[in-house]
């Protein structure tokens, strides 16, 4: 999946943390791992690996590292793209995946018999 359309400006991957985010408004600011810059990020420039979390579940935690994509066009300056380090998930998408898995576990074992139990006679 190409990051940005045809003709759309250079980019290049950078590092940084988040320094915040405001999750009801989906707006933060990420701090450059180089450079010490301040950048604005939105949620909807959050990638995640799961294309069924809702929009209104992105969100970045405060101190989180992610890499994203700086625009440099004729010297404007805005992240088009903000991704866990190396294609990692991001916070909130770990957590995510950690509670489904954990539901689908106690969903799995609460559906399971004990062995001996109510099947049939147990002697």
């Amino acid at each position: 999946v190409p990051l940005l359309p045809a003709g759309a400006p250079t980019t290049r991957p950078r590092y940084a943390w988040c320094r915040y985010f405001d999750a009801a408004a989906g707006v933060g600011v990420l701090v450059d791992l180089g450079t010490q810059s301040d950048f604005a990020v939105q949620r909807d420039a959050l990638r995640v690996l799961d294309d069924g979390v809702a929009e209104e579940d992105r969100m970045l935690y405060r101190g989180e590292f992610v890499e994203y994509e700086l625009a440099e066009d004729a010297g404007t300056h805005g992240c088009l793209v903000v991704q866990g380090i190396q294609g990692w998930p991001l916070m909130f998408e770990a957590a995510l995946m950690f509670d489904k898995q954990r539901q689908e576990r106690m969903s799995a074992s609460s559906t399971q018999i004990a062995p001996g139990r109510g099947r049939g006679l147990s002697l």
